[in-house]
């Protein structure tokens, strides 16, 4: 059995490698690709790639600022250790499907920091919980604001989908608050879920591991009460994450400056909504740092601000900054979750 496992994973890995190349190796040296676009390109302006390259590390702080605030309000901890955890949980996040093991890491390295496990999921769910809450009013603003652009620019299909995402987006927000703040049904999932188990024989010392996971839901609970009582953090914490999506917004419109310099008549306001529902409809898809939805959704919504020749370079170039560079800076503060295991 533990074989199979090893081959299937082995065979997965080897799979999301093979993505990665393939999608690398048609957006730069396809027909209009990037090396098509070096090459017959003399317009090709840095400043502006300086400036969204820029952004996307602005982006990196908030989420480092961000971390720091909530879990400053549990435990005092260093900005240094908060960016080690912010940093570590973003690498992982990118290489897993679905960012699942981001959190989980940052979980551990925060419990080797003195906080408890309990209250470091409670800070963790909380600091989704903002993220999600923002992207989805970010969302929700968008379609309002540029409904009839897009609903005339895009494909019907793919515009229900966006919006089929966004009501997605908004339960799991719903969700998260239930499992949250209602202490009976968590308890009663909770508790379901390992009768379930110990009938199937799937877990030992059952009485051991339901007191131990009591103890950790009563910490859970405890630190949301907590963490919401602080207006001031919750304001803090609000802003701080708009400041974080808007960032990523707006970095596909300077890519597209760098490429048509300032020829170009392009609104910015209609790429960030553009960009948005990009992070929305891309995170629907568990592939690590959405692969292939990603650029499969930049395809979708940024093809009426660019052409046949700029549109595969202007994919590429934004998930090198948004993504790749993600994974080339925060790799170094990943041995920490290997430490540490």
């Amino acid at each position: 059995m533990k074989n199979k496992n090893l081959s299937l994973r082995t065979m997965y890995n080897i799979s999301i490698m093979a993505l990665v190349v393939g999608i690398f190796s048609y957006l730069a040296f396809s027909e209009g690709g990037l090396f098509d676009l070096f090459r017959n390109s003399k317009s090709f302006n840095k400043k502006w790639l300086f400036l969204a390259v820029v952004l996307h590390l602005l982006n990196m702080l908030v989420d480092i600022f961000n971390t720091y605030v909530f879990a400053n309000n549990v435990k005092k901890i260093s900005f240094n250790n908060s960016t080690k955890v912010s940093l570590v949980g973003q690498f992982f996040s990118a290489i897993t499907p679905g960012a699942y093991g981001g959190q989980p890491m940052q979980v551990v390295i925060l419990s080797n920091y003195g906080i408890k496990s309990g209250i470091a999921v409670s800070i963790l769910i909380q600091k989704f919980l903002v993220y999600q809450t923002v992207l989805t009013i970010l969302s929700a603003l968008a379609i309002i604001i540029r409904f009839d652009y897009f609903n005339n620019q895009l494909d019907k299909t793919i515009w229900f989908l966006t919006i089929l995402g966004f009501l997605m987006q908004a339960i799991v927000i719903l969700g998260i608050l239930l499992f949250s703040f209602n202490k009976k049904l968590t308890n009663f999932l909770v508790s379901s879920v390992f009768k379930i188990f110990k009938s199937l024989h799937f877990i030992k010392n059952y009485d051991e591991k339901v007191e131990k996971t009591e103890k950790q839901l009563e910490a859970f609970y405890k630190g949301n009460i907590e963490l919401f009582k602080n207006r001031s953090l919750v304001l803090k914490t609000y802003t701080l994450t708009t400041i974080q999506l808007l960032c990523m917004s707006v970095v596909p419109f300077y890519v597209c400056r760098a490429i048509y310099v300032s020829s170009v008549n392009l609104s910015l306001i209609d790429m960030m909504c553009a960009q948005i529902f990009i992070i929305t409809a891309s995170s629907l898809i568990p592939t690590p740092g959405s692969l292939g939805a990603a650029e499969g959704a930049m395809g979708v919504f940024l093809m009426p601000f660019f052409n046949d020749e700029t549109i595969k370079p202007a994919i590429l170039i934004v998930r090198l900054i948004s993504y790749y560079l993600t994974i080339f800076i925060s790799f170094p503060f990943s041995h920490l979750a290997k430490k540490r295991k």
